[in-house]
C-alpha cells in the first residue's frame, strides 16, 4: 500500500498520519477502520482519524469501533480520533436545522 510507504517517511520526520475513513472500502464499517489503524501497526506512525464513525449507519455499533482503537493501542499504535459532537445531519447540527 502506497500510503504505508509514505507514512514511514512521515514517522521518520516526527509526523502523524491524519486520515478520514474510506467508508466505501470492504464492508464499509469495520474493514476501512482496520485499514487506517493497520497503517500505524505496520509503520509505527501515530494515527489520527477524523470524524471517527460519524457517518456510520448502524446505530449502537460504536463499541466495536472503540475495541479496534483499544486493540491498536494495545499493539503500540498511538491512536487519536475526533467525532462530531452531534448526530450527523450533513453540514449543520440538528438543532440548527430544527430552529432555523
Amino acid at each position: 500500500m502506497a500510503i504505508a510507504a509514505l507514512c514511514g517517511v512521515v514517522r521518520d520526520m516526527g509526523g502523524v498520519c491524519v486520515t478520514h475513513i474510506r467508508y466505501e472500502s470492504g464492508d464499509g464499517f469495520i474493514d476501512p477502520n482496520l485499514e487506517a489503524l493497520d497503517v500505524g501497526r505496520r509503520t509505527g506512525v501515530p494515527v489520527h482519524v477524523s470524524h471517527y464513525a460519524s457517518t456510520w449507519k448502524r446505530n449502537g455499533q460504536f463499541r466495536p469501533l472503540l475495541r479496534l482503537v483499544e486493540d491498536a493501542t494495545s499493539d503500540g499504535v498511538d491512536v487519536t480520533f475526533d467525532a462530531y459532537p452531534y448526530v450527523h445531519t450533513g453540514a449543520l447540527p440538528g438543532r440548527v436545522l430544527r430552529h432555523g
